[in-house]
């Protein structure tokens, strides 16, 4: 009997070990099983899904941070402006039918105990635990079938780092970043008031730049805010204010950017214009109503539309062949002259140019063409 006790004891002492750090990190390794088997089985298992809430009430539930009610009405906030904001772009743009069909409270559950677990586990503040989850988390939002079909495209593989990973990437490290600072219900709203796109049954028609822009603008103020109000020095009132306005300026732009307003910029692709217009440059032009566009002075430069296309020559002459008026556009650079375009495909009038600034945009465009 004694020499059978000295022989398991070394395996005891292992099996134990085995059993603390299974003990240690249950709800990681359920958290982890739940994940994967929605990724496994394309849909959510309930019963891992109620393991977990039921582990968390019975054995973590004294790890909740008193409710912050100021970091939840700024989150609050943000978030409504900028869906807010996505759905005034799609009276401009057009709205299209929402094409999801999910269990939106089946899904929200699943997302608040799957955000629960990863909001108890980030605050054991195991480092190596916590840069984990946060890859999970981002590895189990990416789309990786889609990604294997559009592999061989760079311009769909640009498209999709931007609009869609690099999003997720910001979202999961901010999300994390509220789980350490703040309470459960912070990271609740969040997470709830930016799903309701899910169940809305239109959405905007707007293109993934600006999809891209507003959602990282949308991270970053939430962040700065956050990161602010924080701070031990409260100078507060003159800081919240300099970043609200930072994020009007930033939303003023990008609605500038769409021409939502009366002034427009485009990137010059071509030295049909130089030397008044050269390539690189970034002019911006103004929208013409009706009444302006049949009136344009002679060697006024104009922007207008060439099979889909816009174009930006001088005006050599026009003419008014039954009651409709044609312009006789030529680049400064060329040496023939366009054909005659009717006065309604004119889009507006060249005002003023930012030298060199569309280059990036030109890069790109000789990239993926």
């Amino acid at each position: 009997m004694f020499k059978v006790k000295n022989i398991l004891k070394p395996y005891i002492g292992k099996i134990s070990n085995i059993f603390f750090i299974i003990k240690d990190n249950l709800l990681f390794i359920i958290l982890l099983l739940n994940i994967l088997t929605t990724i496994y089985f394309n849909k959510i298992n309930i019963y891992i899904s109620l393991l977990t809430l039921l582990y968390i009430l019975l054995f973590k539930r004294n790890r909740f941070k008193k409710i912050n009610y100021k970091d939840s009405v700024m989150i609050l906030l943000v978030v409504i402006v900028y869906i807010f904001i996505n759905y005034v772009l799609g009276i401009k743009f057009g709205f299209l039918v929402n094409p999801l069909k999910i269990d939106y409270v089946t899904y929200i559950i699943f997302i608040i105990i799957l955000e629960l677990s990863k909001y108890i586990l980030i605050n054991e503040k195991k480092k190596i635990i916590n840069i984990l989850i946060i890859i999970i988390f981002i590895l189990w939002e990416i789309n990786f079938s889609y990604l294997m079909i559009i592999l061989d495209s760079k311009k769909l593989l640009f498209i999709y780092l931007l609009s869609y990973i690099i999003p997720i990437i910001f979202k999961n490290i901010l999300i994390s970043y509220i789980e350490i600072k703040s309470s459960f219900i912070s990271v609740l709203i969040f997470i709830i008031v930016n799903s309701l796109y899910l169940i809305f049954p239109m959405y905007p028609n707007v293109n993934w730049l600006t999809n891209c822009m507003l959602k990282i603008i949308e991270l970053f103020m939430i962040y700065y805010l956050f990161k602010k109000t924080k701070e031990k020095d409260r100078k507060n009132s003159f800081v919240l204010i300099s970043y609200a306005l930072t994020f009007i300026f930033a939303t003023l732009l990008v609605c500038f950017m769409l021409g939502l307003f009366k002034y427009k910029p485009i990137t010059i692709l071509s030295n049909s214009m130089s030397p008044s217009i050269d390539r690189g440059d970034v002019i911006i032009y103004k929208q013409l109503n009706k009444n302006d566009i049949n009136n344009l002075p002679l060697n006024s430069i104009i922007v207008f539309d060439d099979n889909n296309r816009l174009l930006i020559h001088r005006i050599t002459s026009k003419k008014i062949i039954n009651n409709i008026t044609y312009y006789e556009t030529k680049g400064d650079n060329n040496i023939d002259s366009d054909s005659k375009i009717p006065s309604y495909k004119v889009v507006g009038i060249y005002k003023f140019k930012v030298k060199y600034l569309g280059y990036p945009s030109i890069w790109l465009y000789e990239f993926f063409n």
